[in-house]
């Protein structure tokens, strides 16, 4: 895997795991699957990465920013416990 390709994958699965551990299902569900498959695997993140266009990549990140101002406030779940 190429470096570029390994640092946005690797951020792509950073973000999909933070959005999935949020305490608001609207963050995933009304939104980040709008952008990234639901149930994406590390395959579909790998592809996401890999892909030369960066629409999704891109698209991906801006999604991510928004979640995060709007619901990081509620918490995140960390090991079945609300932070």
């Amino acid at each position: 895997m190429a470096n570029k390709t390994l640092e946005k994958y690797e951020l792509l699965k950073a973000m999909h795991t933070i959005v999935q551990s949020l305490n608001h299902e609207g963050a995933y569900f009304d939104r980040w699957i709008l952008i990234i498959p639901g149930g994406a695997t590390d395959e579909d993140l790998h592809d996401i990465a890999e892909d030369e266009d960066d629409e999704i990549f891109r698209d991906s990140v801006k999604c991510f920013e928004g979640i995060m101002r709007d619901y990081i406030k509620d918490g995140i779940y960390v090991a079945g416990k609300l932070y």
